[in-house]
């Protein structure tokens, strides 16, 4: 019965960690970024986005709506951060092969740091992807890869910035809070 519990107290965790949610998951990238042009100067940032997407969208379709947030940050201090809702259009950037990107115009970007100057008008997630594949599978596998690449940029006046990365998925927060909580389930009832 103590094995039963612990398998039982992991599993309960772990689906609601997973699409159980309404179909929508959390998902975060990371990268440490290299800078250009209006953002040159803010080489090595670390931009971290989340993406609330529908886990059942598929790599190729051609627009994916989701709520996000964003914070680069830099020697420890915050350039910016903020958050929005976007249609994040999906682009095949090389006409050819199996490289997406979903990219979005931040048009409904509420900062509530902005020390990033000029905000950024643009968020890209770039990854590998075929038919058939889901977006988050196709993002996820991508990490870490010269496929997985993220991009926040801009367009202000006669130039334009950005910063580039390959990124990392980032487990969210909530997810090990829930795996160790039925880890702590399955504990106590053994006790």
């Amino acid at each position: 019965m103590k094995k039963f519990s612990t398998i039982l107290g992991i599993a309960a965790a772990a689906s609601l960690t997973g699409s159980s949610l309404a179909g929508i998951v959390s998902l975060t990238v990371s990268a440490d970024s290299f800078g250009s042009g209006l953002y040159a100067s803010h080489d090595g940032a670390k931009i971290t986005i989340t993406l609330d997407i529908d886990d059942e969208a598929s790599a190729l379709a051609g627009s994916v709506t989701s709520d996000w947030s964003i914070e680069i940050s830099k020697g420890g201090l915050v350039l910016l951060k903020g958050e929005g809702t976007s249609s994040f259009s999906v682009i095949n950037p090389n006409k050819s092969g199996s490289a997406y990107a979903i990219e979005s115009a931040l048009e409904d970007a509420s900062w509530s740091v902005s020390d990033l100057t000029p905000a950024p008008t643009l968020i890209q997630v770039s990854y590998g992807a075929n038919d058939g594949d889901l977006l988050l599978a196709a993002i996820s596998n991508s990490a870490n890869s010269p496929a997985g690449l993220l991009t926040v940029g801009t367009i202000s006046g006669s130039g334009d910035g950005a910063l580039i990365g390959e990124y990392t998925v980032v487990p969210a927060p909530s997810a090990l809070v829930l795996i160790a909580g039925g880890l702590v389930m399955a504990r106590r009832r053994r006790a």
